[in-house]
């Protein structure tokens, strides 16, 4: 890894503020912006949806702007926060000129859910995310940080000109239309500026919470600590964002078309099992290999993060689990129980973290024990409130699985802890008999139905 150790700790620190600023200059548009399009669409009222475009994309920009300004007059002051040191000041101005594009860009996706164009969305996501890496590794290679910091401001600017040339090519909406209507705020946008309030207020508190946890982390383990918990941060990250883009591109607006008890139950019931049948193999591999992948992605001054995955992908499968059984409350407009799970969420990671770090031995684990710990309470929360508001009840068999597969999953992560090369002939046996004793074929047959219904060709209904 060129940038080293102490380049990740600086770049995650980069990329959580990055996360940060998007929640806070979007507003949280781009959610409330994707239910509403999808109800709007349904009905076929394109009028409707062109004035609330406009109207998000002019509020975002202008935001956006306004921290392209801040960050150039507080870069100082960012650098010394966020780092200890003001010697980053350049490169936070530099990551300013990010922030208008990146806001900008963010009602382009949340456009492209909201019509429900889930197989082109998700072409175009990997698409240019191959890009992205492809231009991050040329540039790194060359400039080192400030490679990544350049690709992080020419990214959603070669995002939102793909998008451009997709809409204009495939007819999906006349841009020049979009701009040409009069720009109102309509109960619509305050429709969108009320859910977009709670999200605001959610992802702000959830990575300020990061944030917070990380400065920690600086403070007690050095920039290289951050950088090792970057390590696994990023791994665990990329591959619940690939999850969350793909099932929740789909399931928040067909959710928002239809939330009858009868059919939300079932939805969640079906993605339940699915991801059960899926996660156990995937984070079985992702654990017993986790050396191998950690020397490709990074470099081997990064193994010490390898003694970080037990904990972190306990929480991240409980994590899945949690956020399925509240994939209902948004389309329902469960707000309060919605805000209150996650602000919970937030506030028990630094709660947990600051009570292990000072009154355990466990070093770095100790964030991601308070992880698991977090995600376990996450879990238990949105489970039961679905179960009382909703009538939802997990099947005996459905539960019956879960159970197994926790525990197998628990066996192979404690064989591989104990013995990394043993768990190379282990594992397979293990999941082999766990996919005899949890797998058949109705239930293979019924997941490749929804997997094709998501990535099913996209609608033509166009204006």
């Amino acid at each position: 890894m060129v940038v080293g150790v102490s380049g990740m700790g600086v770049l995650s620190q980069f990329v959580n503020l990055n996360t940060f600023i998007m929640l806070f200059g979007s507003v949280g548009f781009p959610l409330g912006l994707t239910k509403l399009i999808s109800q709007l669409e349904k009905d076929g009222k394109w009028d409707d949806i062109k004035p609330l475009l406009k109207s998000t994309f002019i509020v975002t920009s202008s935001i956006g702007l306004a921290l392209l300004i801040l960050s150039f007059v507080f870069s100082g002051g960012l650098s010394q926060w966020l780092f200890g040191t003001d010697k980053y000041s350049g490169l936070v101005f530099l990551f300013g000129f990010s922030l208008p594009f990146t806001l900008a860009f963010s009602i382009f996706e949340a456009f492209m859910r909201g019509i429900k164009k889930f197989n082109s969305y998700v072409i175009l996501t990997v698409l240019l995310t191959v890009l992205g890496l492809v231009m991050a590794l040329i540039f790194v290679y060359w400039l080192d940080l400030l490679g990544i910091i350049i690709v992080m401001v020419l990214q959603p600017v070669m995002n939102i000109l793909f998008y451009i040339v997709y809409i204009k090519k495939n007819r999906i909406i006349s841009i020049l239309s979009v701009v040409r209507t009069k720009c109102e705020f309509s109960d619509n946008i305050k429709h969108v500026f009320k859910i977009g309030l709670s999200s605001l207020l959610v992802g702000s508190l959830a990575q300020f919470s990061l944030l917070f946890v990380r400065s920690m982390i600086i403070r007690i383990y050095g920039i290289e600590g951050n950088g090792i918990y970057q390590c696994i941060y990023g791994i665990s990250n990329n591959y619940l964002n690939l999850f969350f883009m793909t099932i929740g591109a789909y399931t928040l607006p067909v959710l928002s078309e239809n939330n009858s008890k009868e059919f939300v139950n079932k939805e969640i019931t079906n993605y339940f099992r699915i991801m059960t049948f899926f996660l156990v193999p995937f984070l079985s591999l992702v654990f017993v290999m986790r050396v191998p992948v950690i020397s490709v992605f990074y470099s081997q001054k990064f193994l010490p993060a390898a003694d970080l995955f037990f904990f972190n992908i306990l929480g991240d499968y409980l994590r899945v689990f949690a956020w399925i059984f509240g994939l209902w409350l948004i389309p329902c407009y469960k707000m309060k129980a919605w805000l209150f799970f996650e602000i919970t969420l937030s506030i028990n990671l630094v709660i947990f973290f600051y009570i292990f770090v000072n009154f355990t031995g466990l070093d770095l684990n100790s964030v991601t024990l308070a992880y698991l710990v977090s995600n376990f309470i996450f879990m238990g929360f949105n489970y039961f409130y679905i179960r009382r508001k909703n009538n939802f009840r997990l099947s005996d068999v459905n539960a019956r699985n879960f159970i197994i597969s926790t525990a197998v999953l628990l066996l192979i992560f404690s064989v591989s802890q104990y013995n990394i090369g043993m768990a190379y002939y282990a594992a397979p046996s293990l999941l082999i008999a766990w996919g005899f004793a949890v797998i058949n074929r109705s239930d293979v047959n019924k997941a490749l139905l929804i997997v094709n219904s998501v990535f099913k060709k996209d609608k033509k209904e166009n204006a």
